[in-house]
């Protein structure tokens, strides 16, 4: 299943549609995290939760283009809404090629997660779906971090029975993965041994797919504004690459050793992070959708392509307008901010295949597996760093 993501993932860059859709289905999040800002949207603008796209509108969408085989939906907390459950149906039934549905969940409603996902895999099951659902539960390090950085001090013990919940699922259902994510940031960055020990313990414990994602200023979580150190989280960083790779690594996983190619191709970024590592995806093979219907590139760069609700909510209309084209120039020129975050940029490995292996190969031999000369400086600050 996984391979064949690989081929749509080649055949997507040569017709120039998407394969790969990032949805945040809603803004609502029951946390107040110090690494993101989506809680204030509503804080600020309570009525603005209005404006969320609803069921219908999300079919009238879905039912435009039928291209992508990976999906993550996200928030907020996507188990807020409601009607999540039929919000994947309507993905499941319109997207005949889907091979890969990722969720992620900040891990803080336990029971109301376990029953909604017992639905969503239900509803797959009973329409002969075989795509893989895979859950993703963020945790940012042992329980006194993790309750500093989401701002609640009994956040990492629902994390935790979230887990426990979710893993007692997982023996019921088939093609059903369950991870961690974890944001390296530079509220965390002091203490990541912790970090690293705590997803290793629990990777053992519950048989989980970790994977290490990292922190970036971007308009989807609403931290441009952010004054952190990212030149000293940036030096940091670099070394802790060998160890975040040993504990993602697993065996006969092609999820997991893409992660670790990632995470090469990061440190080779890290030290130069002027240049894009691969050639971005962004506009061209991804694409993320707000909960209003806006369409961006990716999840930084503040540059919306056009609402779906003024293109007759038919992303084929969007995809062939001239602002898409403009918006996708400018990735191409790299006159966008520049990164090399996950999200972003496994798509475009797998977009561009023979370009990532020979940067890999590259990087192995210039020593990026080693630990690394953190003095040079950082050149651009423009989206994380």
């Amino acid at each position: 299943m996984q391979s064949g993501v690989l081929l749509d993932a080649l055949l997507s860059n040569v017709r120039n549609l998407p394969f790969n859709l990032e949805f945040a289905v809603t803004n609502k999040c029951n946390l107040r995290c110090v690494q993101c800002n989506v809680w204030r949207y509503y804080n600020e603008d309570p009525e603005k939760s209005r404006e969320e796209l609803t069921v219908e509108e999300i079919e009238n969408i879905f039912s435009s283009y039928n291209g992508f085989s990976m999906i993550g939906i996200t928030g907020g907390e996507p188990f807020l809404r409601e009607d999540l459950p039929e919000i994947v149906s309507v993905i499941s039934r319109t997207q005949r090629k889907l091979r890969m549905l990722f969720i992620t969940t900040n891990g803080q409603l336990p029971e109301t997660t376990e029953k909604k996902l017992r639905e969503i895999l239900e509803n797959r099951d009973a329409n002969g779906r075989r795509f893989r659902l895979v859950q993703l539960v963020s945790l940012d390090g042992p329980r006194n971090l993790h309750n500093y950085i989401r701002s609640n001090e009994k956040a990492y013990d629902r994390v935790i029975n979230t887990i426990k919940l979710l893993s007692e699922l997982r023996s019921v259902y088939d093609i059903f993965d369950l991870g961690t994510v974890t944001v390296c940031s530079p509220f965390n960055i002091d203490k990541f041994d912790e970090v690293i020990s705590e997803i290793a313990k629990l990777k053992n414990e519950y048989d989980l797919e970790p994977s290490f994602c990292v922190w970036f200023k971007g308009r989807l979580y609403k931290n441009i504004k952010s004054q952190e150190d990212v030149e000293k989280f940036r030096r940091k960083l670099i070394d802790l690459i060998p160890e975040i790779k040993g504990v993602v690594k697993k065996r006969k996983s092609l999820l997991s050793t893409g992660r670790c190619v990632f995470y090469d191709l990061l440190n080779s970024w890290l030290e130069n992070p002027t240049k894009q590592v691969v050639p971005c995806g962004a506009a061209k093979v991804r694409y993320v959708l707000d909960t209003y219907g806006n369409v961006y590139p990716c999840t930084i760069f503040n540059a919306a392509i056009g609402n779906l609700r003024h293109y007759n909510y038919s992303l084929i209309e969007l995809f062939s307008s001239n602002r898409r084209r403009k918006v996708r120039l400018l990735v191409e020129r790299e006159g966008c901010p520049i990164c090399c975050n996950t999200c972003e940029t496994i798509p475009a490995m797998m977009a561009y295949p023979l370009h990532t292996l020979i940067k890999w190969i590259n990087s192995s031999a210039l020593g990026f597996n080693r630990p690394h000369d953190s003095r040079k400086e950082c050149k651009t600050q423009r989206c994380f760093l």
